[in-house]
């Protein structure tokens, strides 16, 4: 898991998504995404790996691999970010839709009883 959220710092750095003129509230909202998407990325890894019901209900991650179902949340939560950065007049909305939409797949995982 480490190496996939090194990755994401990677993708970021890459893009040239700055975030230097962002509000400290953008700043909070994507670090929240970011964390929130890392407690995604380790119940998808569980839900990869578990035979016992688990199953994966997003559509774009039913049919790969556990790794490249990691490396497309990577890129999908580097493709929010650099949205964000480049269209200023959308970014709290951008990050706020993002961390809130983490935070229900996160619950909804945790409800059905993914753990890690």
């Amino acid at each position: 898991m480490r190496h996939w959220l090194l990755a994401i710092v990677l993708a970021i750095s890459l893009t040239g998504c700055g975030m230097r003129h962002w509000s400290k509230a953008d700043l909070a909202l994507a670090s929240l995404g970011v964390a929130a998407n890392g407690v995604d990325m380790a119940q998808t890894w569980v839900i990869k790996d578990d035979a016992n019901g688990f199953y994966e209900l997003n559509p774009g991650l039913r049919e790969v691999s556990r790794d490249q179902a990691m490396g497309i949340m990577v890129l999908v939560n580097g493709g929010v970010l650099v949205a964000a950065d480049l269209l200023p007049k959308w970014r709290t909305g951008i990050l706020g839709a993002y961390f809130g939409g983490k935070v229900v797949l996160d619950v909804h995982n945790y409800g059905i009883g993914v753990r890690f």
